[in-house]
């Protein structure tokens, strides 16, 4: 089914497998915020992950920009993006996870204020990121959507989801839901 015709955000399951070399089955958008709640506790030492200039990146992939626009017009407007790389970013002011991005405002989102902005996060599907990032949200009590994996055993799955400030959605499981950039050499369909 092209992608223009599940142009919704999904409320039904999804179980069968998925995003290939991501090893997602599903994912899903949410949107969260850190009021009044008690940040986990993960390493403080943890950041983004950096990508050096050259290297294959699995994580190298965007959101298609038709999804994006519509978590835009739920939950938007969006006013950074937390996670992108030089060719996934979905916003103009963005962090990135490649320190050599000169279209970028800032590497490493880790390191800067979240609490004033309505943020965009599609992180690297990594356990420690997420954890990090609901730690984040909550000291901040900052508010943003998420593109997540559905990893309901993850340590960080639940948290996430007692976070949400709104219903998460699944994101519909077509073959163009997830762009490969030109960094990553493996397929991200179902």
């Amino acid at each position: 089914v092209p992608l223009q015709e599940k142009l919704e955000l999904d409320e039904t399951d999804r179980s069968e497998a998925g995003f290939g070399s991501m090893g997602v089955s599903a994912a899903m958008s949410v949107k969260v915020t850190g009021a009044n709640a008690t940040p986990l506790g993960s390493k403080p030492k943890c950041t983004t992950p950096v990508i050096a200039k050259g290297t294959r990146d699995k994580n190298d992939w965007k959101l298609n920009p038709a999804m994006f626009q519509l978590c835009e017009h739920r939950w938007g407007p969006h006013t950074v993006d937390l996670f992108s790389g030089p060719n996934n970013g979905q916003l103009p002011k963005r962090y990135s996870i490649t320190p050599d991005d000169a279209g970028a405002c800032g590497s490493d989102a880790f390191l800067h204020p979240w609490s004033a902005e309505n943020a965009w996060a599609n992180p690297p599907f990594d356990e420690e990121i997420f954890l990090r990032l609901i730690d984040k949200t909550l000291l901040e009590q900052a508010t943003l959507t998420v593109v997540a994996p559905v990893w309901k055993k993850a340590a960080w799955y639940k948290h996430l989801l007692m976070m949400s400030c709104d219903f998460p959605r699944l994101l519909p499981r077509t073959a163009e839901l997830f762009l490969p950039g030109p960094r990553n050499d493996n397929g991200v369909g179902p």
